[in-house]
Formats: structure tokens, C-alpha cells, sequence
């Protein structure tokens, strides 16, 4: 009977022993954890006391910056819209194509259209006029350039004679002859190209999304002018303006005035 119960306590003793011996080694884990984490990134310690046990729960805690209930707001997206700005040229001398051209670059640039464009015209007299491009473009914003495209199609004009012969070739009696269209889409820069005896024009198309209502787009004129060709600063009160919601796609000198054509534009 005392043999007995001697190895029963014994045997007691030994499952105490081993019972402590998981529990210190469960300590000095946590702990480790612990130490590991708050040196790195830090750690959530709170709530990571099993309550009902008395010991430390791994699985509770939470490694990062700051607790799991303090999770950073998400930032709000910016809504797509439409800004008006406007930009010019610089002043250059009055002149014909020779002049005038490859110096005046009108540019919307990426993810935008032109919505008009003027002659500018400033004189210290009648032999000393000089001339720029004003003009307005409509600018997508926070769309990702799926308004009118990050990147431009390029086109141009059939090459012509920069004038006629008796004006040296220097002259606009074949502006008429240029024919700038972009169809759908919306033109968003273009120059007069000129070289040696011949010019055309260079212009630029949008490639994002085409105007959703062909049906809604208007052929305007501009104010009727008496063309001098061999003076751009004639074209002054020729201004070309599309109404508000539109963008330009076209456009010509028909000798008189500018016909253009404004569409109305994507919608964001």
C-alpha cells in the first residue's frame, strides 16, 4: 500500500514538473515574439491575453504599425471633370505662310481638345504688325485618359503650293484648299507647315472616346473677312468658337470665313 503511494506522488510530481516546463517554454516564446516585433514594425499587445487561461494567445496578436482597429481611411478618388484653360502662341511678325508658318503651334496637349482658336494681332503701325494664336482647350481630369486618350494621332493636309507664283509663293490664295477633319474624334492642336515653295496643315486628333451624339454636332461660320494674302493678320476677326459642352473636329477657310464644326464632347 505505501509503495503505492509513493509512486503515485511521484508520479504527480513528474506531470507538474512537465506541466511547468511547457508553460515557461510558452512564456519565453511570447516574449520572444514580443521583443522580435516591436523592434521591426511593432506590435498590437492588447487583447493578446487569453483571458480565461491566463497565458499569451499568438494568434491574437497583430504585427504592423499601430492596432487593427486603427486601419488608415481609404482615400477617396477624385471625380473625373472638365477644365477650361486657356494658351497662346508667342507674337511673331505678319506676314504669308513663310511668315506664319512652323512658328505657330497650337497644342492642347494629351487628354484634351480645342474648343476654339483666334488671330491675335498688335501694331506700333501698319508696317509693324505682329500676330499669335490664341485658343482654348478642354481638359479631362482623374479619367485615366479615357476622355479624349493619352497619346495624339497625327495627321496632315495634302501637300500644296504655298501661294501663288506672283506672290513669290508666299501667300495664302490656297488656304481654301486645306481641309482639317478629324471626324469623330476631337482635334486637339494643329500648325501651317511650310517649306520651300509648298505648305500644309499639320494637325492633331484625339484618340479616346468619340462624341456620343454625331447627331448633336453644329457647322458654324466665323465672321466674314477680306483676305489679304499676304497678311494672316486679316484673319483676325475670323474667330472660331465652339458653344459650351463641345469640342472642335474640323474646320476650313472658305475664302470668306472658317466653317467648323463642333461636336459635343464625351461624356465623364
Amino acid at each position: 500500500m505505501a509503495s503505492t503511494v509513493k509512486r503515485e506522488v511521484k508520479r504527480r510530481r513528474g506531470a507538474a514538473r512537465r506541466t511547468l516546463a511547457r508553460a515557461c517554454v510558452g512564456v519565453c516564446v511570447s516574449a520572444f515574439v514580443i521583443v522580435i516585433a516591436r523592434h521591426r514594425d511593432g506590435i498590437d499587445v492588447e487583447g493578446a491575453l487569453d483571458e480565461g487561461g491566463g497565458g499569451w494567445r499568438l494568434d491574437r496578436f497583430v504585427f504592423g504599425r499601430g492596432s487593427a482597429r486603427e486601419v488608415a481611411p481609404e482615400v477617396a478618388r477624385a471625380p473625373a471633370t472638365y477644365e477650361t484653360r486657356d494658351a497662346s502662341t508667342g507674337f511673331a511678325p505678319d506676314g504669308g505662310p513663310r511668315e506664319y508658318g512652323n512658328i505657330h503651334r497650337v497644342s492642347c496637349g494629351s487628354d484634351a481638345a480645342l474648343t476654339g482658336f483666334r488671330f491675335d494681332v498688335q501694331s506700333d503701325g501698319d508696317e509693324n504688325k505682329s500676330v499669335r494664336n490664341a485658343y482654348a482647350c478642354v481638359e479631362a481630369k482623374n479619367d485615366d485618359g479615357l476622355a479624349f486618350g493619352g497619346a495624339n494621332d497625327a495627321r496632315e493636309t495634302t501637300q500644296g503650293p504655298s501661294g501663288s507664283k506672283w506672290h513669290g509663293r508666299d501667300s495664302y490664295d490656297n488656304l481654301n484648299e486645306h481641309a482639317v477633319d478629324c471626324l469623330d474624334a476631337f482635334l486637339s492642336g494643329w500648325y501651317l507647315k511650310q517649306w520651300s515653295k509648298s505648305m500644309s496643315i499639320v494637325y492633331e486628333c484625339t484618340t479616346g472616346r468619340s462624341t456620343p451624339r454625331r447627331d448633336a454636332c453644329e457647322t458654324l461660320e466665323s465672321a466674314s473677312v477680306v483676305l489679304d494674302v499676304e497678311a494672316i493678320s486679316s484673319l483676325a476677326p475670323a474667330t472660331v468658337s465652339c458653344p459650351q459642352e463641345h469640342a472642335l473636329t474640323a474646320f476650313k477657310f472658305n475664302g470668306n470665313a472658317f466653317e467648323f464644326t463642333c461636336c459635343p464632347r464625351p461624356q465623364l
